[in-house]
């Protein structure tokens, strides 16, 4: 196969999961609200939802869990990762964080059905090596010494100007470090100089529409950490050749994504008839609903930014302009 088969056989592979996993959020949408989702549950000095973000405790039974996934083989990755949580973000707003629940309830499958992962032989599932670095918390940035020659394993998802395509390393990458960190803050330097030196990676055909429900001013194919995380392993999997039924596994890793997805659904349809009329909070009428709220709730800040920036305020009346054209569309949609 050329390279340029190759290239060709990945964006097309990309292209068909990306329509794929939409169909799966929307399949987990459709499914009602088990009793035991809705509820609250009291883990680590507060009250949580689905999951909580501290000791990644999952809060609902696997059973009532969009998909059943009885044994570890079940969720299949081609690298491990580091998750790096920035200084300036919650863990209540990380999806990153998600990904750590899943770790946590892979360990507990293995103990479950006693399975001893190093007895064959083989090397030890991804999920033994992930790992989460809080630097709210005070968790040192890793550092990689071993990995900084041309024959690095380790590399940093991120887009930039020196970053490579993952696919065109994948034989390569053994360690995917992610940041977990606001578009608007996105320098590496700003967590540590020494990530800088890691080599760069990025998605070369990411989905240029995110699922997440925040808002960003990143442009199209800005994602969501657990959705960079996705689109990663799917990339690099199709890089290296893995079948479709082996590729079809990763999707497990988002269900927790797509079950919190679902209760925000059911929670928008429950609200009153004119809060219901509103978008969805991850549409594209939803964000730029949000976005608006944000510009209203910073006042003068946000004004004085924008004149920073070369904006005129008008272009603060432009966008609730544009909010208000959206509302009127979905209210005209909905008939």
């Amino acid at each position: 196969m050329t390279e340029t088969d190759k290239n060709n056989l990945i964006k097309e592979v990309l292209s068909e999961e990306e329509k794929q996993f939409t169909a799966y959020l929307d399949e987990v949408a459709s499914l009602p609200l088990a009793p035991s989702i809705e509820k609250r549950s009291f883990c680590c000095n507060t009250s949580r939802s689905l999951y909580c973000p501290e000791c990644y405790k999952l809060l609902v039974p696997t059973a009532e869990c969009p998909l059943d996934i009885p044994e570890g083989d079940s969720i299949e990755l081609p690298f491990v990762m580091d998750i790096i949580l920035g200084r300036k973000e919650r863990r209540n707003s990380s999806s990153g964080v998600q990904m750590m629940v899943i770790r946590q309830m892979m360990t507990q499958i293995d103990k479950e059905i006693h399975r001893d992962i190093q007895s064959d032989g083989k090397e030890c599932p991804w999920w033994t090596e992930t790992r989460l670095f809080d630097l709210n918390k005070g968790d040192p940035v890793p550092t990689y010494p071993e990995e900084l020659t041309s024959m690095s394993s380790t590399f940093v998802l991120f887009p930039s100007k020196n970053s490579v395509p993952l696919s065109s390393v994948a034989n390569k990458i053994k360690r995917l470090v992610i940041l977990d960190i606001k578009w608007t803050r996105s320098g590496i330097v700003q967590l540590d100089p020494s990530l800088s030196m890691l080599p760069a990676v990025h998605l070369e055909y990411p989905p240029k529409v995110s699922q997440f429900w925040r808002w960003h001013n990143g442009g199209d194919g800005m994602l969501s950490t657990m959705e960079a995380i996705y689109f990663a392993a799917i990339e690099m999997s199709a890089a290296l050749g893995w079948d479709k039924e082996r590729r079809e596994k990763i999707r497990n890793i988002m269900w927790i994504f797509a079950l919190q997805r679902r209760a925000i659904i059911h929670q928008h349809m429950g609200n009153s008839a004119e809060q219901d009329a509103l978008p969805l909070p991850f549409s594209m009428e939803g964000k730029k609903l949000q976005k608006s709220f944000r510009v209203r709730k910073d006042g003068k800040d946000s004004a004085a930014r924008q004149k920073r920036n070369g904006q005129s305020v008008f272009y603060e009346r432009k966008d609730k302009e544009t909010i208000n054209e959206a509302s009127e569309k979905v209210h005209t949609d909905r008939g």
